[in-house]
């Protein structure tokens, strides 16, 4: 498949500064020209592999499209910065449709300490990937990750990722990347409460 890895989308060579496109940063199955999308890469936990993506007037990362029948299974969306997509509400960091990555549904973050997420929503051998949200900016900041903080292997329906460094009114979101469908899109957003305990 096609692997996209370093670059930056839709912002400048620093990327801090918009040169959004006008429509989504990454399309696969889209244009009406039918086919398929499987098995790319669009960004890694490597060295030069996360792209930054960013300023677009759609979707970060959008996969499939209503029109066009796919497959577009199987592509890897991780380790990027994706932030202040979407010109409103109905556009997100990553977006699958008509069984782009088998709409496969994103996790539950269920709490948020200073070091530590968990969640749910996930079966044995599945990657989580874990993101803060950082910018306010977009139609929908908290459907975005901008910073990649850590990566565990789902032994059943719970995960965690632990040796965090978190702090009060952070926004974590998290996906899930399975050998079959792909990555997910984005999780709900989770604020922590990562006030340390209090002794009296």
């Amino acid at each position: 498949g096609t692997q996209v890895f370093g670059n930056n989308i839709g912002t400048d060579v620093n990327g801090t500064g918009s040169l959004a496109n006008g429509d989504n940063g990454i399309t696969f199955g889209d244009f009406g020209l039918g086919g398929t999308a499987t098995g790319n890469f669009i960004g890694g936990l490597g060295a030069g592999e996360p792209n930054i993506i960013a300023y677009n007037s759609k979707h970060g990362v959008n996969v499939g499209k209503t029109s066009v029948t796919g497959p577009f299974t199987n592509n890897t969306i991780i380790g990027n910065s994706i932030f202040c997509n979407g010109v409103n509400s109905t556009y997100f960091g990553i977006n699958l449709v008509n069984g782009g990555n088998g709409e496969r549904s994103a996790p539950t973050i269920t709490s948020a300490s200073a070091t530590t997420v968990t969640g749910t929503g996930t079966v044995s051998g599945e990657d989580v990937h874990l993101y803060r949200q950082t910018s306010a900016c977009g139609a929908n900041p908290n459907t975005q990750g901008e910073e990649y903080l850590g990566t565990v292997n789902a032994a059943g329906t719970s995960w965690s990722i632990g040796a965090l460094t978190l702090n009060p009114g952070d926004v974590v979101v998290a996906t899930i990347t399975d050998g079959v469908n792909g990555t997910s899109p984005f999780s709900a957003a989770f604020t922590a409460d990562a006030t340390p305990p209090s002794f009296n």
